[in-house]
């Protein structure tokens, strides 16, 4: 556990993300040699040693933008706020300032009032008559100056008392214009709501009728859409109450992740956000903070898009014997605010699990079997606490199961004695591009490979155990016939908790990647994040 492998962790994600993306060329390409032969003529042939993500040249996409909230809002744990910087200056400095101006005057006084020489040599009659001449004159120009003096302050005056008048009325007048705008404003929106409440009211009262003149002759299906009713009801109230008992950790987290995400909407110009978080998110939007809990479940939300941002989840929980059922909470959670689908947060439990495994040296290959055999369990538990439609939850989680007890059970990765060397391999996997692109296909749910939360994960991880420590042959497996950004931003991200800014990663990859700065801050923040207990 370093702080440059919080640091890769971080950087290496987006810069996955950004060749994955590649403005969205890469992403919707569905041919693994199409993309490799545009990626070899960019490169003159010399490949991903020689390709240079340079800012808005390359940008990252909606994964590393949401996955810096996801950071952002764990931050917020330790309150850590960016320092503003402001001088300062002392009383004493003031004090000091003030003496040198008083200083100043008085030699300007001493220097004005010298003798004159001259007029001690005259007689007694010449300097009384010079000292009446001068009186006079001194009298008549400061009668003259006091004049003059007295007619400018009035008319300052007067000009002051005039704009300071003309500012109050127009304050008054402005205020006056907007609290009768407000008022009408307010009125109107008052009107309009009790419109749209009476309009409810009596849709509802006529809907009440029809059922209940329906009712004799439907008794058996109005009886069983009532149990139903009382059930969502009840999972519903229990989701929304104030009483989070059975969140390990301050429900204030999840509020801000919440409101992170929605926040990071404000940039995803040219970064193809997802349709399910975007969906989720507009709704969340409008309600108050509580509601981060608010999205049922939808048996279309299986997408990647709670995996791809949760990997520093892992890296601010990353230990394994008192923070687990921390890292299980938030990574559930945080995926259920827009994906409330097995597939798709279990892909984010997947995505921050791999990252502590990474950070905390655990084998690459022993990541799937632990997930399976020790968390998945221990999620159940969780779900069955959190009391969030579980029976629909608990069901429909099997389809995850099975597809990595499969792929676990066919690459030898499930029971005995494992290793890299014992990974069993379908054969020409490395060399044919179609047998690992159909691969690809088979655990996907409409043949988009890594487009879900469970293939996501899945094939990301398949990329790292290939590779293992060769970032090029890495990159060259996640840039494939599937989401390839985000298999690209998990690959990336266990790749740097793993192995850090190894000398096998060009610097050309990631020293101009959009965002570097804040990635790195973001790495070190979380590094002194996982320092402290929670």
């Amino acid at each position: 556990m370093s702080l440059s492998r919080y640091q890769a962790s971080m950087v290496l994600a987006g810069v996955g993300d950004s060749m994955g993306y590649f403005h969205g060329k890469w992403e919707f390409n569905f041919q693994t040699e199409k993309i490799h032969k545009e990626l070899y003529e960019l490169t003159n042939g010399e490949g991903i040693k020689a390709l240079h993500l340079k800012g808005k040249d390359w940008l990252v996409s909606d994964d590393t933008v949401m996955m810096m909230a996801t950071a952002i809002a764990l931050l917020s744990l330790t309150k850590k706020r960016e320092k503003i910087k402001k001088e300062k200056f002392s009383i004493n400095q003031m004090k000091k300032k003030m003496k040198m101006k008083i200083q100043k005057e008085k030699s300007n006084k001493e220097s004005n009032k010298e003798p004159n020489k001259e007029s001690n040599q005259k007689s007694n009659k010449e300097l009384n008559k010079e000292s009446n001449k001068n009186q006079i004159k001194n009298q008549i120009k400061n009668q003259i100056k006091n004049q003059i003096k007295n007619q400018i302050k009035n008319q300052i005056k007067n000009q002051i008392k005039n704009q300071i008048k003309n500012q109050i009325k127009n304050q008054i007048k402005n205020q006056i214009k907007n609290q009768i705008k407000n008022q009408i404003k307010n009125q109107i929106k008052n009107q309009i709501k009790n419109q749209i409440k009476n309009q409810i009211k009596n849709q509802i009262k006529e809907s009440n009728k029809e059922s209940n003149q329906k009712s004799n002759q439907k008794s058996n299906q109005k009886s069983n859409q009532k149990s139903n009713q009382k059930s969502n009801q009840h999972s519903n109230q229990k989701s929304n109450q104030q009483n989070f008992d059975y969140l390990p950790i301050n429900k204030n987290l999840y509020v801000n992740i919440a409101r992170e995400y929605v926040r990071s909407f404000g940039n995803m110009r040219g970064r193809s956000p997802g349709l399910k978080s975007k969906a989720s998110l507009k709704r969340i939007a409008t309600l108050p903070g509580k509601y981060w809990c608010i999205i049922p479940f939808d048996s279309k939300a299986g997408g990647c898009g709670a995996a791809m941002r949760a990997t520093p989840i892992g890296l601010a929980f990353p230990n394994l014997e008192t923070q687990i059922e921390k890292l299980i909470s938030i990574s559930i959670e945080s995926g259920r605010i827009t994906h409330h689908h097995p597939s798709g947060y279990l892909g984010a439990l997947a995505a921050a699990l791999f990252t502590s495994y990474a950070i905390n040296d655990i084998p690459i290959y022993e990541w799937g079997r632990k997930l399976i055999n020790e968390i998945i369990p221990k999620a159940k538990e969780y779900l069955e606490k959190s009391g969030r439609e579980v029976e629909k939850n608990l069901l429909t989680m099997e389809y995850f199961i099975r597809i990595w007890k499969t792929y676990l059970e066919e690459r030898n990765l499930l029971e005995g004695e494992i290793g890299f060397e014992k990974i069993n391999w379908p054969k020409k996997y490395h060399e044919d591009h179609k047998i690992r692109d159909n691969w690809i296909k088979s655990v996907s749910y409409s043949g988009w490979g890594g487009s879900s939360g469970h293939d996501s994960t899945l094939i990301a991880w398949d990329c790292l155990l290939a590779a293992q420590s060769d970032w090029e042959n890495l990159c060259l497996r996640f840039l494939c016939g599937g989401d390839s950004d985000s298999i690209g931003v998990l690959a990336g991200a266990w790749y740097g908790a793993v192995y850090g800014f190894d000398e096998n990663v060009p610097k050309l990859n990631y020293e101009d990647l959009e965002y570097f700065d804040k990635l790195m801050e973001i790495g070190s923040d979380l590094f002194d994040l996982s320092q402290k207990q929670f």
